[in-house]
């Protein structure tokens, strides 16, 4: 008598890693239980012995994928942990994009997910500011990282030369401040490069503000 092929051993890692892959691969909106179940060669009801639901799973992804890519210790002056915190959020949101897709469509709010919020207002409490102004910068400083690290994903050679042509189009009569300019434009798409960049503005006028400048 031939015996049925062992179905593979499931785990929460196991599942949350096929899921990752899944959505990274074919989009959130691929993600299902049920694929999801396929995706691993088992059976659908299964996977509810680790989860309830779709939207736990969702949660519970982002954070393993938090504790995966750890926070690194945080020494020094405000601005260096501050600096450290919200590049280690874009890095890890670069490298997942599917999570930060999932940020557009629902709220994040895991234990994981708010590592980042802890460092970050702890930094800038040391500043000086109040729990008001605190929370007011942090946003601002999560507002751009996400937005680049979504938004600004590093142009592909086909996607810059797309974008330079559609800038050697213009009439310069009409536009000759931005075809003056047309190479630090296409630097400009430089997605690590702009996130370096403007995280250093924003904070050069966060510092401007401080209460505690020394600290």
């Amino acid at each position: 008598m031939r015996r049925s092929p062992a179905q593979p051993k499931l785990s929460r890692e196991s599942i949350l890693d096929a899921a990752l892959v899944l959505i990274e691969r074919d989009g959130l909106d691929a993600l299902s239980m049920r694929r999801l179940a396929a995706e691993l060669d088992a059976g659908t009801m299964s996977l509810y012995v680790y989860f309830a639901d779709k939207a736990e799973l969702l949660d519970a992804l982002v954070d393993w994928v938090a504790a995966v890519a750890p926070l690194p210790e945080l020494h020094g002056p405000w601005r260096d942990r501050l600096t450290a915190v919200m590049t280690h959020m874009y890095e890890a949101l670069s490298a997942h994009p599917a999570i930060a897709r999932l940020r557009v469509s629902q709220p994040i709010a895991t234990p994981g997910a708010f590592r980042f919020t802890e460092a970050a207002l702890s930094a800038l409490r040391d500043a000086g500011f109040d729990a008001a102004t605190a929370a007011r910068h942090f946003r601002t400083l999560f507002l751009f990282t996400f937005g680049v690290a979504v938004f600004g994903a590093p142009a592909s050679p086909e996607q810059r030369g797309r974008a330079a042509g559609a800038l050697a189009m213009l009439p310069r009569d009409e536009y000759p401040t931005l075809t003056g300019q047309l190479g630090e434009m296409l630097e400009s798409l430089d997605s690590p490069v702009q996130f370096e960049h403007g995280l250093a503005v924003l904070l050069d006028g966060v510092e401007a503000s401080a209460p505690a400048r020394s600290r």
